[in-house]
């Protein structure tokens, strides 16, 4: 059902006319005269005047001049700007300039009296222009030594600075850095050369004298063997280092500290026998130069000839064997050593120590154990022992519960001194009520009230053990016994309400469920959440709504209530107030009065016609005036 409100606007329209009459008094004989004396000259506009450049770093003076309407000019004050980060200008006109890269135009602009003017000016780059360079450093330089040399640059403003130039130099038996550090190289006379420098454009040059120096000895170095072995010999050699950086062999006095060796003129060392390394000291002396060389005169040991293994010949399966190596060496002795020990069998391992592990064998095992060291080799046969495992124990494996009812099976697992273990067929035994064990091991429960312990027995080659075994009781399941609707019983047309679903279980608990929702009317629908929505009716009916779940129904009687046609008129900031409304039947001219209410929030207005037109007035108690106000009223179609 809809209904309309009409609404209704009044527009205020406005004119107004304003007449301004002019009159001339009777008689009038021309205009009056002016009063006071001629006009002030009016300003026409202004000039800024200064330099159109001004160098870098200084200062200037702009001017501006005003010009007026009686043809006069007079030197003003204006408020200066000016647009450039390398100038400023101050409040009397004064631009400064500070130092720029290249030239740089500035706009300088006075404003005065509405009237402005700019004035150009080209900031000119002073930088001074280089005029030539100069190198400075020794003239003579000795050869194999270094010297450093530098450059300073000489500008037009007459100012020097130490520069970084680029360096060379010719020819190639001296070398320059980009630092300026010279090298000379060696020379067998003396050389000139030419340094150059280069920067801005501009080159030097310098001529240097490489000195040549005649080498002197410095130094001399024992060359040769640093160790030997006893009774043999070796060649040293003595070296003589000069000033030039060159070497050459020369013909010293030798000599040396050790009564296990000698050394002839020639630098020849021939060492003697030794029973373990000694050190010589070899000396060397020439032109007022010495040097010591250390030489380790080695010991040769004997050479082997054999080994041997030794260790037992039979193992024990499951066990371990020590097994041994002696060397034999030519001077007749022996010793212990650790060889790369190996063996040939799958039944067995023998590690880096010599230890030989014997595994687990069904009979007798033949196998070789072989060792090798320095490029001998010896081996030995060794046999694994069978040795047949004893029973050690026996053990009952399998489920420590049964339902009652249930059956399970049970193994017995015996256990041998070889760490093996196999199922056997043992001797089943149980002494209870509540349960029974066959000759297989399979375990019957029966019946019981609650849970119960039993123990089972196994016996097996004079060894035996027992099991702990609970029979569980098992509850009887759980069943749905009933189904009820909750929910209420009644409700108006086009409004919905809320069922709900209780299953009641075999045990006496109760759950809410979610049933299969249905009913039993075209003028009502519910959904698969239980809300029943009744739909418009012309008269009161019964709704019959159905809960299905688990295979059980429950059904719920509603009753659905004819309300008839209504409108609900919304009401809006009334709280706190009485109020009552009057409804106008426009068809039949009859007022009808609504209630008072306390602070409602609608108006509910059934049993009118949907086709007439109604007048509804809606007022507020005045407890000033002890009257009732109206507040709103509006035309209204159903």
């Amino acid at each position: 059902m809809q209904f309309s409100l009409i609404h209704r606007s009044k527009a205020i329209f406005a004119a107004m006319t304003l007449a301004l009459v002019f009159t001339h008094g009777a008689g009038a004989v021309g205009p009056l005269p002016p009063t006071g004396g001629p006009p002030a000259p009016v300003l026409v506009d202004i000039s800024v005047s200064g330099p159109v450049s001004m160098d870098e770093n200084s200062s200037e003076q702009m001017l501006c001049t005003a010009s007026y309407s009686d043809g006069t000019s007079v030197q003003v004050s204006p408020v200066w700007s000016e647009d450039s980060s390398e100038a400023a200008i101050d409040g009397s006109g004064m631009l400064s300039v500070g130092d720029v890269t290249g030239d740089q135009v500035v706009n300088v602009y006075a404003d005065f009296g509405g009237k402005s003017k700019s004035l150009s000016i080209t900031i000119v780059d002073t930088t001074p222009v280089l005029d030539s360079l100069e190198i400075s450093g020794p003239t003579v330089v000795a050869e194999g030594t270094s010297e450093q040399f530098s450059c300073t640059a000489i500008y037009s403003d007459g100012s020097v600075l130490a520069i970084t130039p680029a360096w060379s130099v010719s020819p190639g038996i001296a070398s320059i850095d980009s630092a300026g550090l010279l090298i000379a190289g060696d020379v067998v006379s003396d050389q000139e050369v030419t340094v150059s420098a280069s920067f801005g454009g501009k080159t030097v040059l310098l001529k240097v004298l490489i000195k040549y120096v005649p080498p002197v000895l410095s130094g001399l170095t024992i060359q040769g063997a640093v160790s030997m072995n006893e009774e043999t010999s070796v060649q040293l050699n003595c070296v003589g280092h000069y000033s030039d950086g060159s070497t050459a062999l020369v013909v010293a006095e030798w000599s040396e500290n050790s009564s296990y060796a000698t050394i002839d003129g020639s630098g020849v060392l021939s060492a003697g026998n030794v029973s373990s390394d000694q050190n010589v000291m070899v000396g060397a002396s020439f032109g007022g130069y010495a040097d010591t060389h250390s030489v380790v005169i080695k010991y040769v040991a004997p050479t082997l000839i054999g080994i041997t293994v030794s260790g037992p010949s039979i193992v024990a399966e499951n066990s371990s064997g020590q097994y041994g190596c002696v060397a034999t060496y030519s001077d007749g002795t022996t010793q212990a050593v650790v060889p790369d020990w190996s063996e040939n069998s799958s039944h067995a391992s023998i590690n880096s120590s010599g230890t030989l592990t014997a595994g687990d064998v069904s009979s007798d095992q033949s196998l070789t154990v072989s060792a090798t060291y320095q490029g001998k080799s010896d081996s030995m046969p060794v046999t694994i022992k069978y040795e047949a495992p004893t029973l050690q124990s026996i053990s009952i494996s399998g489920s420590t519960s049964v339902d009652e009812g249930e059956s399970t099976q049970y193994t017995c697992i015996a256990s041998y001194s070889d760490g093996t273990s196999e199922s056997v067929v043992a001797t089943w035994f149980m002494d209870s009520e509540f349960a029974q064990i066959s000759t297989s091991g399979m375990l019957v429960a029966g019946a019981v009230a609650k849970d119960e312990t039993v123990i089972v027995s196994a016996t097996y080659s004079g060894k035996a053990d027992t099991f702990d075994v609970t029979v569980k009781y098992v509850p009887p399941p759980v069943v749905l016994a009933g189904l009820a609707i909750s929910g209420p019983t009644e409700l108006n047309e086009l409004e919905s309400i809320s069922l709900t679903c209780q299953a009641t279980y075999s045990d006496g608990s109760t759950e809410t469920v979610t049933p299969v929702w249905s009913e039993d009317s075209a003028k009502a629908s519910v959904s698969a959440s239980g809300v029943l929505t009744a739909g418009n009716i012309e008269s009161d009916a019964t709704v019959n709504v159905v809960a299905t779940f688990g295979g059980l129904q429950a059904s719920h009687a509603v009753s659905v209530w004819w309300v008839g046609d209504q409108v609900v008129y919304p009401l809006t900031g009334l709280a706190g107030k009485a109020v009552r409304a009057e409804l106008y039947d426009h068809a039949t001219g009859d007022w009808y009065d609504l209630g008072p209410f306390d602070s409602p929030e609608e108006l509910v207005i059934e049993n009118v016609n949907p086709d007439q037109w109604y007048w509804i007035s809606i007022s507020e108690s005045n407890t000033t005036s002890d009257s009732w106000d109206e507040v709103q009223a509006n035309w209204l179609h159903m």
